[in-house]
């Protein structure tokens, strides 16, 4: 049986160079009930950042597993998220140096 995940990711900046980082990661029981969990962060889950007032969200869907939401608060500033519904393939070590 497929074992499931709701990642989200964070957009960090580090420097000059933004990247994305997976802040959270939701396990669920299947893809349906992924779905159901993805339309529900889109629409409440904080990003990080500290946001003033928050005033709207853009949602895009990316793919049949991926969402970009842009959050936009009071004074203009804007946060963003990618949410991905993730198939888990397995858990595997790194080998050991000889």
């Amino acid at each position: 049986m497929a074992q499931w995940a709701v990642l989200i990711e964070q957009n960090t900046r580090v420097g000059d160079h933004d990247s994305w980082v997976v802040d959270e990661g939701h396990k669920v029981a299947d893809r349906e009930t992924g779905l159901e969990l993805v339309e529900e962060l889109m629409l409440s889950h904080h990003p990080g950042r500290f946001m003033t007032d928050e005033v709207g969200r853009s949602v895009f869907k990316v793919s049949d597993s991926e969402w970009l939401v842009v959050v936009e608060g009071r004074w203009r500033e804007k946060a963003s998220f990618r949410l991905t519904l993730a198939e888990h393939v397995g858990d595997f070590t790194a080998p050991r140096p000889l």
